[in-house]
């Protein structure tokens, strides 16, 4: 139990430096003169998580500024997530699945 607590305080200084990161990063878009941005949308495999994993995960990744959940798919199998920039759809992917997914798992 302690140990669980203690985790949820790391997760939650993750988060917190996770979403400043975001939020520099959507600002040097912002005031960019230059504005080039490639916004898209992609297909998030999950594996078969629980509601409360899927939910926190999408919420997590609405907070963070510059993405946003749209939707999961009636099976719960895949998450469609909106980027404001996705350089590359697969980075995208696997950086949710190794910095979000993983930590979300050991939480829950």
């Amino acid at each position: 139990m302690i140990k669980r607590a203690v985790y949820g305080l790391f997760f939650c200084v993750y988060v917190l430096y996770e979403l400043i990161i975001s939020a520099f990063k959507v600002a040097k878009i912002t005031i960019s003169p230059k504005l080039s941005i490639r916004p898209g949308v992609i297909a998030l495999p999950i594996p078969g998580d629980t509601d409360l994993e899927i939910t926190l995960l999408a919420n997590l990744i609405t907070l963070t500024p510059g993405s946003l959940s749209l939707d999961v798919s009636p099976d719960k199998k895949v998450l469609y997530i909106h980027s404001i920039d996705i350089d590359d759809p697969d980075t995208l992917r696997d950086a949710i699945k190794r910095k979000l997914e993983r930590r979300i798992r050991r939480l829950v």
